[in-house]
């Protein structure tokens, strides 16, 4: 579906067309426009028109924010002074750690006029401390366009039934479900919606899958995790999703063997979203290809080596974003925590930074002999009775596979079970598998398939 394909929403009564919708309809439908037209322009333009706007941003954090005005000015920063890339990577990263120890401190003290309200956020992450902030109306306006962005670039019908299974947290739910007449804000405020159900993800999965069929969904968004549970019991019981036509997947990796199951089984593509609380986007799944683009207009995305230089196309980084629209906590060179690899222009014809990859954090990593981390992958378990997993190293090159199941394991399937994760970890662990009636996510519903120890001090073993 395009923009002139849907059917618009006027906030107006008594006028149906040309529609007039609401402030954040409107403004999210305003700024296509621009996205459309940035998403074609050269890689120049686009990085020159993150650094002016950067640019306000600096000035603005400089003059309010004495935290900024510190780091600022030990980088050889002067207000009305343009950015460029040798200024900018001069500017210090700003850690997690930082982030949390800072708190308010990283809040301004004064605002320029057009931002709106503030809201707090607390980004609870998988584990440990959240860093805890605020975000302005403003900056949810541009989220609310990228939102937009990512159903109009994935051609969602938003007339259709939308199913959404997460946490709760603020809804009200009976009974872990929840109804609204719409999809979410900016599709609600810009089109005619079609209704969505929400169900709570701690529900049990047959329950869930029950639900899900009942509400008859066109589109289903979760985390990938819960797919992919959902996809195997949906096997497991025969069940089928006749009218279900698009998954969207946030707030987890997203692997290979999930997105094959996915096609095998149910016969869909999934469109994955990836974004952070602390920042919002960060990157949209091209409808082309399973890559994804960096949403350049609202967040400076930097793919980063250990000595701190961007990585070519194929080299692993962690990720550093930068929020371009938060006026009220600016996160400047804001290490998420997560690793990802930069790759190459989209054959799509999109201009936009792209990802080929998202890796997930570093506590993900597991070691080799050599001292080298890397990620496992190729780990599918995708037969009955396995329904969920999750590897943890215990010590060093020890590993437990804790293995959800509907029934126990034969010896035999045991024996397949551990020797498909032992090549996944490259013959580098002894792998010990556990059957456990479930694994835990975190408060916010996230989970991890990888857990591994922190890294060693330097010149531990």
């Amino acid at each position: 579906m395009t923009v002139a394909s849907q059917d618009f929403r006027s906030n107006v009564p008594g006028l149906t067309w040309p529609a007039l919708p609401d402030l954040v309809g409107a403004g999210a439908l305003a700024l296509q426009y621009q996205l459309q037209e940035s998403e074609q322009a050269p890689p120049a333009r686009i990085r020159a028109r993150q650094f002016r706007q950067i640019a306000a941003l600096l000035d603005h954090s400089f003059a309010r924010i004495p935290f900024y005005r510190a780091r600022l000015e030990r980088a050889g920063y002067a207000p009305g002074m343009s950015v460029d890339e040798a200024f900018w990577r001069r500017l210090p990263i700003l850690t997690r750690q930082e982030a949390q120890d800072a708190g308010a401190a990283l809040c301004a003290r004064e605002m320029p006029g057009w931002h709106g309200e503030q809201y707090a956020f607390s980004s609870g992450g998988s584990t440990g401390r959240p860093v805890n902030g605020v975000q302005t109306e403003l900056h949810r306006l541009y989220f609310d366009a990228v939102t937009l962005r990512n159903h109009l670039w994935h051609r969602r019908d938003l007339t259709a039934r939308l199913a959404v299974i997460r946490f709760g947290g603020e809804v009200a739910l009976a009974n872990g479900r929840a109804s609204a007449p719409g999809w979410n804000r900016p599709a609600a405020s810009a089109f005619r919606n079609g209704p969505s159900e929400l169900c709570d993800l701690h529900r049990p999965i047959a329950e869930q899958l029950a639900w899900l069929a009942e509400t008859g969904a066109d589109y289903l968004l979760t985390y990938p995790s819960l797919l992919r549970e959902l996809v195997l019991e949906a096997a497991r019981r025969g069940v089928s999703l006749p009218r279900l036509r698009g998954v969207v997947t946030f707030g987890e990796v997203l692997d290979a063997a999930t997105r094959a199951l996915v096609r095998e089984r149910w016969r869909l593509a999934i469109g994955d979203t990836y974004s952070a609380t602390e920042t919002g986007y960060l990157a949209l799944q091209c409808p082309g290809f399973e890559r994804y683009h960096v949403q350049a207009e609202t967040c400076l995305v930097e793919i980063l080596d250990d000595a701190g230089a961007p990585c070519a196309p194929g080299e692993t980084g962690r990720v550093v974003a930068t929020p371009l629209h938060n006026f009220a906590m600016p996160l400047l060179r804001y290490d998420v925590g997560d690793y990802a690899e930069a790759g190459q222009a989209c054959p799509c014809g999109r201009t936009l930074p792209v990802l080929n990859r998202i890796l997930g954090r570093a506590r993900n990593t597991f070691r080799r002999r050599d001292g080298s981390r890397f990620w496992p992958a190729g780990i599918s378990l995708s037969e009955d009775p396995v329904r969920q997993f999750q590897i943890v190293e215990t010590a060093p090159w020890q590993a437990e596979a804790r293995l959800v199941t509907t029934r126990p394991l034969a010896a035999a399937e045991r024996a397949k079970a551990a020797a498909e994760i032992a090549g996944a970890l490259l013959g580098e662990y002894a792998v010990r598998i556990v059957e456990v009636g479930a694994i835990a996510r975190s408060p916010s519903g996230k989970y991890e398939d990888f857990v591994a120890l922190p890294p060693s001090p330097a010149g531990a073993p």
